[in-house]
Parts: structure tokens; C-alpha cells; sequence
């Protein structure tokens, strides 16, 4: 009552550290973390990042945030998930039940970027 009543006289007072605290944590997010959308706001996978994609899993495997590293608009997360259910797809398309045997495939696929 006592702060509410200063400021409504015009007289601010400086804020407490529980009163910034609280301020801080209550204000939205500065920025968003690298390759995070807004719920509801989810963007397709562009084939570049797609190419930049299969080119990190052939060399790197299963070791998702090496390959997010080479798809800089994408989180860990994000990759592991794009993998999960591009292997599912080409499972179906091809009934492949080796994941070796995907792989294979898959550098085939690339052999320029997985090269190098």
C-alpha cells in the first residue's frame, strides 16, 4: 500500500530485488532460442536445410546435435524429431528394417556432401 500510494503521489520509489524479480520473470522473453517458432507458427523444412540434413546425418549419424550443428536454423531437438520421422517415410516407401541399410542408402544418396 505504502509503494502503491507513493506512486500514485508521483514520488517512484526504486524498486525492491524481489520487486525487479518479479518483473523480470513476468516479462516476456528477450528472444526466441535458434530455430524456434512460435506454437502454431511451424515452418516446413526447405530443402536446403533438408540437403544440409541428410549430407550431416550420413557423415555424423545418430549424434543429433553434431548434425544440428551443420543445420544452423535447427535445434537438436528438431533434427531428432526430422529424422525419426524421415526414416519412418522411408521405411514405409522402401520396408527396409535394417537402419545400417538406411544409411547406406542414404550416404548413396548424397555421395558429393558426404564425401567431404
Amino acid at each position: 500500500a505504502e509503494i502503491a500510494a507513493a506512486a500514485a503521489a508521483g514520488g517512484a520509489r526504486p524498486l525492491t530485488t524481489a520487486q525487479a524479480l518479479a518483473q523480470k520473470l513476468m516479462a516476456p522473453p528477450s528472444k526466441q532460442p535458434r530455430g524456434q517458432q512460435p506454437r502454431g507458427q511451424a515452418r516446413r523444412w526447405t530443402d536446403e536445410e533438408h540437403e544440409e540434413f541428410l549430407a550431416a546425418v550420413g557423415r555424423f549419424g545418430k549424434r543429433w546435435k553434431t548434425v544440428a550443428e551443420h543445420v544452423p536454423s535447427k535445434t537438436a531437438a528438431q533434427v531428432r524429431t526430422h529424422a525419426t520421422k524421415y526414416f519412418s517415410k522411408l521405411k514405409e516407401r522402401q520396408d527396409l528394417s535394417d537402419p545400417a541399410a538406411m544409411l547406406l542408402q542414404l550416404a548413396a544418396a548424397s555421395p558429393a556432401k558426404c564425401a567431404a
